[in-house]
């Protein structure tokens, strides 16, 4: 559901309603994320001694940067997103 709010929010769909019930559904998502964390915390531990996931945070903070670059430059993200996913073959 909370992927189905964002991409209306992407779309500008029923932006007052999608809004409110996007951020509503994201908080209620917090305790089971909460949950699995707590029940999972030692393969956790041992995933992140290896260092695992750092290409995976290392390209999440790219693709972050480069969307607050984006933005900073007044594009609007979510318009080029949808037209770039539109006009793609």
């Amino acid at each position: 559901m909370l992927i189905i709010t964002g991409i209306l929010l992407l779309l500008h769909l029923f932006d007052g309603h999608t809004e409110v019930a996007h951020e509503v559904i994201g908080i209620g998502f917090i305790t089971p994320v909460a949950f699995h964390i707590r029940r999972n915390r030692k393969g956790l531990k041992i995933h992140f001694r290896q260092h695992v996931f750092i290409p995976e945070v290392m390209a999440l903070a790219a693709l972050t940067l480069w969307f607050i670059y984006l933005e900073s430059k007044q594009l609007s993200l979510d318009a080029l997103i949808v037209e770039k996913t539109l006009n793609a073959h």
